[in-house]
C-alpha cells in the first residue's frame, strides 16, 4: 500500500457506520421481517463479522446510529486487507452492507461503498 498509504498516519482509523435505513413497505411486507440488522462485509479487515444490533422493522426509517472503528496501522490486518483490495480491480474495494432479517438471516437488500473511488475523490 506504499502509494496509497503515503498519507496514512500511524493510528489512523477507518470508521464504518450505518446511521439510517429506509426499506420500502413492500420489501418489509413481502419478507415478513419483524427485526432487521445490517451485516457489513469489510474486506476481512476484522476477524469477526460486523453487524448492527437488530431493530424492529416498523414503517418508515430506522435509526441505527451504529459505528465501528477499524485500526489501520501500517502492516496491520486492515492495512493489508485494504492494500490487497486496492492492488486489483476497482470493484474489489467494495464494502458491502447487506440488510437482513435478523431472525431468519434472509437478505432484504444490499448496498456498497467503493473505497478506491472514495480515496481518489478524497471523500468521506
Amino acid at each position: 500500500m506504499a502509494a496509497h498509504g503515503a498519507g496514512v498516519t500511524p493510528g489512523a482509523k477507518l470508521v464504518l457506520g450505518v446511521d439510517e435505513l429506509v426499506l420500502s413497505a413492500d420489501a418489509l411486507r413481502s419478507s415478513g421481517a419483524r427485526q432487521v440488522s445490517v451485516r457489513i462485509d469489510a474486506l476481512k479487515m476484522e476477524e469477526r463479522t460486523l453487524e448492527t444490533p437488530a431493530l424492529a422493522s416498523g414503517s418508515g426509517s430506522m435509526r441505527f446510529g451504529w459505528q465501528h472503528s477499524v485500526d489501520v496501522s501500517p502492516n496491520g490486518r486492515a492495512w493489508l486487507a485494504i492494500s490487497r483490495a486496492l492492488e486489483t480491480r476497482e470493484e474489489d474495494s467494495d464494502v458491502y452492507f447487506t440488510v437482513r432479517d435478523a431472525i431468519s438471516g434472509a437478505s432484504l437488500g444490499e448496498a456498497y461503498v467503493n473505497l478506491e473511488r472514495m480515496l481518489k475523490a478524497n471523500a468521506d
